[in-house]
């Protein structure tokens, strides 16, 4: 479970002992976007335009529908997913077989341009557009509109369509999957909750008629129960024409009220014990059910949703140092508060770590739960939160103009789910500057003790099946115990100043030449570091600076296996020799700034990027991991159990003995296990320093506010009851790299080139789509001393070269049955509580920051060698050629004369 929970929606309508602040009155409304236009036609069908340009010349369009799994029945269990299914066989205007085929003559790709979610509030579906002009937008109204009105159902098609699903559901079957439906069951047995999960039953869906899909479809497929959600580059007013024109034709029928999940409060402390012999990490919790809360649209009841989030905000800062200290048993563990809409609100502590220590850890998570009610959080805690969440709010108002319309669009299905206003990054912004000063760090204090107030609490605990599992009775004794302590006050730790105490000397650009066709300028500095850097303006306000050194894990041998991941610890939780990881973290709240570690096969990296005011404090962080750093013992101990619950959990997948197999099949260790490793080794980027970069997590705007994405099935990380469309390829995004045999970046092992043996070649720096001699800086070299020049952006191969949608492989899909944990295999009821499931989300993208313009590199160098021209460089790698240091490659607002001065 990932401290980052709070940061995201926590819907919350607090206890009326909660004042309001006395500058807001009680029944103010909270304010609309104004650049949107919205609009309801007189069938019931509302509709929400934005006009966005980026991308330009491209229109993307949502259908919300208001119904999922939550509406089924005893007998159609599973339905709302299989109807989703049956969208893409068959309407009126769209014969079985070629909805696919159509779109693909305009120019899109299934599962990319072109897909479906559902949960249990709701089943989206989701189009872009290659233009924006009226005839386009026509066809792709007339495809939501079919979905919406007109689906054919015919039965042939949904028996062909039958044992689709099912596979889906026996494709997903895991200890994960088979804890959290335990779970499900367990958490409030009065209710349908644990028999609503979307993916559904094997009897039901091998039982349910034609009769059952259009019985569900005519009672809640209706105008009143949807909303069309557009962004792109086009007209609003041409917008609502066309969607009037193809919805216009809908029944005028009555909003259906929704089915009653009848989940009821926690009544009295209960115990859970849920086991499974390929777990590899415990994890226990301490939760409680509440009935679900109103929408917050007023001033008063986001203002209190800001105090809540604040609350468990300090509370996660407090776990993750007592983590890097080393001083609690857990390895994760943080405090959310999370709505389901119409459903249930749930409030959790949880901790995870190694199996042998769970008594432990429930004991500690009680320690500190109990700490931070009886003392509550410091004025300097709080000041954190206020620079943290001003900080998010700030720079999502930055970035607001050039964020991808797939953010814009999951925020409005966001607030279309939650029923609530969707303001701008400027209302946000603003809101909390009138807020914020207001709040007080005994009001925040107050408000956590009673929502965390473990009277009632739900004792939940998940191991694999070992001689020490407990009782629910012996758990039950167990966590009573946990909370009936009361520690003492927190000692207040001193922190540091600055990240350095004097600034290092700066260099000198020895060579500098500019490439005119791609704008850009390639330097050597006094002390051999290559720079790159070339100005774009897709994202505004942002800037990054990309590290890279040869070497790393294609450099280890059988002796010293995983050193490089391991030695990676050092930038991973940032420590030098005078600063703890838990002060650098300090010094960097609120910074606008993030600086992240990452490996390939052959390179280590670090990346700096955000405002490009503010890479100076990111740059002197780089500059200490570079030249000071320290591993933590705690960090590394940390690291060694992590490591080895993945080890032991990827021993028990089949698939990935099979991909252990065929990575030792076409990379056979001849000498030592680099090469093999490398392929099979590509660890994504993690955040190292100041906040982590939530630009793909959610929408950019300000402070994790609830209300924002407590939602099922409209987030990056699914819900747990969210499902997506079977025919997706793997552009819909990575799953967990331990599901499918792939490295944590996605790539398969087999896609990652042998080395051939150094021979005379011309290296320069190419322009995207191009190589060869003729490019103005082209030098020769001998053998293996080529300074490895590189376009800097990478290779955009998808747009630059021809035949890479043919070159890239098209992965096979499976469905999301339920939640999956962000380490080890626990992480359910983390998942459960957070009304989404952590790995890949409703756009199916799940990527560190650069890593589609990786994979695309990774493709253009495949297309290339395939061709047998050896004169294109390695993109986004680079050899040291008698010069010592690092490549970087910098992009963003800033030239290169600021590169000197930094």
């Amino acid at each position: 479970m990932r401290i980052l929970v709070t940061l995201l929606t926590l819907v919350a309508l607090l206890a009326p002992s909660v004042p309001a602040h006395p500058a807001t009155a009680p029944d103010e409304a909270l304010p609309t976007d104004p650049a949107l236009t919205t609009g309801r036609l007189p069938n019931g069908l509302r509709y929400i335009i934005r006009p966005h340009r980026n991308p330009e010349g491209r229109v993307s369009i949502w259908l919300h529908v208001g119904s999922g799994s939550f509406n089924e029945t005893e007998t159609t269990q599973g339905l709302a997913h299989y109807l989703e299914h049956m969208a893409f066989n068959g309407s009126a205007n769209f014969a079985p077989g070629s909805v696919v085929p159509f779109f693909q003559s305009l120019g899109l790709a299934f599962g990319r341009d072109q897909n479906a979610f559902t949960s249990f509030d709701q089943t989206t579906y989701q189009l872009t557009l290659p233009g924006a002009d009226r005839d386009l937008l026509a066809k792709g109204m007339l495809f939501m509109s079919d979905v919406a009105l007109r689906l054919s159902l015919d039965p042939t098609a949904i028996d062909s369509e039958r044992h689709v699903i099912l596979e889906e559901k026996r494709a997903r079957a895991s200890a994960r999957q088979r804890v959290q439906d335990e779970l499900f069951a367990q958490l409030a047995p009065e209710s349908t909750l644990g028999r609503r999960l979307p993916i559904g039953i094997e009897p039901t869906i091998k039982a349910v008629t034609a009769t059952d899909f259009r019985d569900y479809y005519t009672r809640w497929y209706v105008p009143s129960n949807m909303t069309v959600l557009v962004v792109g580059d086009t007209d609003p007013a041409t917008v609502a024409d066309v969607i009037r024109q193809q919805f216009g034709s809908g029944p005028a029928v009555p909003l259906p009220p929704p089915r009653d999940v009848g989940v009821k409060p926690t009544a009295g402390p209960r115990a859970i014990v849920v086991t499974d012999p390929e777990l590899t990490r415990a994890e226990v919790s301490i939760a409680r059910l509440q009935p679900p809360l109103a929408p917050a649209t007023t001033v008063t009841q986001r203002r209190r949703e800001i105090v809540e989030a604040m609350g468990s905000w300090a509370f996660n800062r407090r776990m993750s140092a007592l983590v890097a200290a080393g001083q609690a048993a857990f390895l994760n563990a943080d405090a959310s508060l999370d709505d389901w809409p119409r459903a249930l609100r749930m409030v959790t502590v949880a901790a995870s770590g190694r199996p042998d220590t769970w008594r432990a850890m429930l004991s500690d998570l009680g320690t500190e739960l109990q700490r931070a009610r009886l003392h509550g959080f410091t004025e300097r805690e709080l000041q954190d939160a206020r620079a943290a969440f001003v900080a998010d709010a700030e720079e999502a108002v930055r970035r607001e103009t050039t964020r991808p319309a797939r953010e814009v669009l999951r925020a409005l299905n966001r607030a279309v789910t939650a029923e609530t206003p969707p303001m701008s990054a400027t209302q946000r912004l603003a809101l909390l500057q009138r807020v914020l000063p207001g709040i007080t760090a005994r009001e925040v204090s107050d408000i956590f003790a009673a929502a965390f107030d473990p009277g009632r609490a739900l004792f939940i605990c998940e191991l694999p099946v070992t001689d020490d599992v407990p009782s629910e009775a012996d758990l039950l004794a167990l966590g009573r115990t946990a909370v009936d302590v009361k520690p003492d006050k927190p000692a207040d730790v001193a922190r540091a100043a600055a990240l350095l105490a004097t600034l290092p000397g700066g260099g000198a650009v020895v060579d500098s030449r500019t490439h005119a066709a791609s704008g850009i300028t390639s330097m050597w500095l006094d002390n051999g570091v290559r720079v790159h850097h070339r100005f774009v303006d897709q994202r505004k306000h942002e800037a990054t600076i990309a590290i890279t050194l040869a070497g790393g894990v294609i450099e280890e041998t059988a002796a010293n296996r995983g050193i490089t991941e391991a030695a990676l610890r050092a930038w991973q939780r940032p420590a030098t020799s005078t600063l703890s990881s838990t002060q650098i973290r300090d010094l960097l709240t609120g910074a606008k700034v993030r600086v992240r570690a990452g490996m390939t096969g052959d390179t280590v990296s670090l990346s700096v990027s955000g405002d490009p005011a503010e890479l100076e404090r990111g740059l002197q962080l780089a500059y200490l991991l570079l030249t000071d750093p320290l591993i933590e013992t705690a960090a590394l101990e940390q690291w060694k159990d992590a490591e080895a619950q993945r080890l032991h959990e990827r021993k028990r997948q089949p698939m990935q003995a099979l991909m252990d197999v065929q990575t030792a099949a076409l990379y056979p260790p001849r000498g030592g296990p680099g090469l093999a490793r490398a392929a099979h080794h590509r660890r994504a980027a993690g955040s190292v320093g100041g906040r982590r970069d939530r630009s793909r997590d959610r929408d950019p705007p300000g402070p994790p506010l609830p209300g924002r994405a407590a939602l099922p099935g409209a987030h990056r990380r699914q819900d747990p009851g969210q499902s997506t469309h079977h025919r997706a390829p793997a552009t819909r995004g990575a799953r967990r790299a331990d599901d499918r045999g792939l490295d944590a970046a996605g790539r398969r092992p087999g896609r990652i080139l042998r080395r051939r043996p150094a021979r005379p070649a011309r290296h320069a720096a190419v322009e995207p789509g191009r190589a060869g001699p003729e490019h103005p800086h082209a030098q020769e070299h001998p053998a293996g001393e080529g300074p490895g020049l590189q376009h800097p952006g990478g290779l955009r191969a998808r747009r630059d070269l021809p035949g890479l949608r043919r070159l890239r492989r098209r992965r096979p899909h499976r469905a999301w049955q339920g939640p999956r944990p962000v380490d080890g295999a626990g992480g359910d009821v983390r998942a459960l509580r957070q009304g989404r499931a952590h790995g890949r989300g409703a756009d199916g993208r799940q990527e560190a920051d650069g890593e589609p313009a990786r994979r695309d590199a990774e493709d253009a160098r495949l297309l290339v060698e395939r061709a047998g021209d050896a004169r294109l460089p390695r993109p986004h790698r680079w050899r040291p050629a008698g010069r010592p240091g690092a490549v970087r490659a910098v992009h963003g607002a800033r030239g290169p004369g600021h590169l000197r001065q930094l």
